[in-house]
């Protein structure tokens, strides 16, 4: 193929790319520069949450036997800690099929928690002076917790809005949501082009606007030596050659 041939057709290529990547490029960079911006500990609201809320009880108070307690564990355990739960010693047990917590002091499951104690236990994660405006056990999630269910929601009137959510069975503290995290959130769809769960980042949008990055940039190569020539690189040596006035 001809050297002209290819430049005219690299041309038109980069036309229509750089016509169809505009846009999302923007986008792209925009929102690279707000997510880079934002800390990690403010997006998952580390400084608006005591996570590891729980008060500080002697190992005297865990009476059962943890080696009893491991006879009755069925899954992969991975880890067994001391905690509390409204001043009740429990131990917390993770394994391959999750998290369960038991009593410190019969071994039993936790029961279920009521909404006083959930309120309890809001209160003491939340580290902030705001007023606890709602709190209502969901079935149903809102987007922003993705595909989870069954969980309870507590929202508080601060300027960020931050709504916490706990597990109904023992009360842990699953996630931390704020508006610090919805804009990053936001931002993250748009950089990713999943506008629906916000989570695939392999999905064919996002490949195919990949691709006419790639083309873009592999014309634009291409028509560099189209463009510059070995003048456009020397005329710093010109100018050294050029003789000086009097």
């Amino acid at each position: 193929m001809k050297k002209t041939t290819v430049f005219k057709y690299s041309r038109m290529i980069h036309k229509w790319a750089g016509l169809v990547l505009g846009i999302q490029l923007v986008l792209w960079i925009t929102g690279g520069l707000v997510m880079s911006a934002i800390p990690g500990d403010k997006v998952h609201g580390d400084h608006l949450v005591n996570r590891e809320h729980s008060e500080d009880l002697p190992r005297s108070a865990y009476q059962y036997s943890i080696e009893t307690l491991l006879e009755k564990i069925s899954g992969n355990i991975k880890s067994i800690s001391y905690s509390s739960l409204l001043q009740l010693p429990v131990y917390k047990v993770r394994t391959d099929k999750g998290q369960q917590w038991f009593n410190g002091v019969t071994g039993d499951t936790v029961a279920k928690l009521s909404e006083a104690q959930i309120r309890e236990l809001v209160q003491g994660y939340y580290i902030g002076d705001a007023a606890l405006v709602s709190l209502n056990f969901l079935e149903q999630l809102p987007q922003e917790m993705g595909r989870r269910k069954n969980l309870w929601q507590a929202k508080f009137d601060d300027m960020v809005d931050t709504t916490l959510y706990l597990s109904p069975d023992t009360g842990s503290l699953v996630r931390v949501r704020s508006d610090i995290w919805r804009v990053y959130d936001f931002f993250w769809m748009l950089h990713i082009m999943d506008y629906s769960e916000r989570s695939d980042s392999h999905n064919w949008m996002l490949i195919i606007f990949a691709a006419f990055g790639t083309l873009f940039s592999l014309t634009g190569v291409i028509l560099f030596f189209q463009v510059f020539k070995k003048r456009d690189f020397v005329w710093k040596k010109r100018r050294a050659l050029r003789p000086l006035k009097n």
